[in-house]
């Protein structure tokens, strides 16, 4: 049987490129900004994922002819670990095609620094020009640059946290959400890794909680709790973890980014997901 997995590159119009290739080496270990909180009380963990309303499970189905069209895109923690052992992982599935495109810094509240919602219509726009079909299967990983003020067109500044960012702030996830689902099949939003550092934890607490409740509210659209996988029953995050007998580091230095040990068990975390909803089938 022939397998097929392409990687890609692309230059676009704004100089940003679609990587094809992660060396097995440590991401960038860029920091977010951290504003101070506002006087406000956010829970420190919310729910698993596992306790949200299931969606139904029509498994699609796929071949030679028909190839599984796969992007992931995000922020710097969409690059990388995550991505490179996803690839290894469904390099043994039959006809699949996957591309990565990640903006270091970027995040759905400083639009004015990369826009998602103009980039992504360009991507998507291209992908039909290009290859004539669109996405099966979009992955996000974007969230953990958010904890900051919202700066709207008319210069106004919403202070992160405020019933106006939160808002604001639903409605920028709930239309990019919409966006992506209305060109894909399924779409898969990856929570942001949980953190421990104070302040910058309960940011990251109120942006998952809000990305997970949006998520909700769009067919197709599946919220994977990283919590589930990088943190402890209380849900501070586990920077080691004794896999197959051996104690393994699941974090960088910044206790941020994720080492090729954390990237693989999320990986697996989707490719069980991607299992339950696609079939591999001969082509007549």
């Amino acid at each position: 049987m022939k397998r097929v997995l392409s990687f890609k590159f692309f230059e676009g119009k704004t100089g940003l490129s679609i990587i094809i290739f992660f060396l097995n080496t440590g991401c960038l270990a860029l920091k977010p900004s951290v504003l101070p909180l506002p006087n406000q009380t956010v829970p420190a963990f919310y729910p698993n994922s596992n306790m949200l309303p299931s969606k139904a499970v029509n498994p699609y189905h796929f071949n030679q002819s028909d190839p599984l069209e796969i992007i992931m895109i995000g922020d710097s923690l969409a690059g990388g670990p995550i991505p490179y052992q996803l690839k290894k992982l469904l390099s043994p599935w039959p006809a699949v095609r996957f591309e990565n495109f990640f903006k270091e810094s970027s995040s759905l509240v400083n639009n004015w620094f990369f826009d998602w919602q103009a980039q992504m219509q360009e991507i998507l726009r291209a992908k039909i020009f290009r290859d004539n079909r669109p996405y099966d299967i979009i992955i996000v990983e974007l969230g953990a640059n958010d904890g900051q003020a919202i700066i709207l067109q008319s210069k106004k500044m919403l202070s992160f946290g405020s019933e106006l960012w939160q808002a604001e702030f639903e409605r920028r996830c709930l239309s990019f959400m919409k966006l992506l689902a209305s060109h894909a099949q399924t779409v898969i939003w990856l929570s942001v890794p949980p953190m421990s550092q104070p302040g910058y934890r309960e940011r990251i607490n109120l942006i998952n909680h809000i990305q997970k409740l949006n998520a909700l509210k769009v067919p197709n659209v599946y919220f994977i709790d990283l919590a589930e996988i990088l943190a402890d029953e209380k849900g501070n995050p586990c920077y080691t973890k004794i896999i197959d007998g051996k104690l393994q580091i699941l974090r960088w230095e910044d206790r941020i980014h994720l080492t090729q040990t954390a990237g693989l068990l999320v990986a697996q975390r989707i490719e069980s997901l991607l299992r339950s909803i696609y079939t591999y089938e001969e082509a007549d």
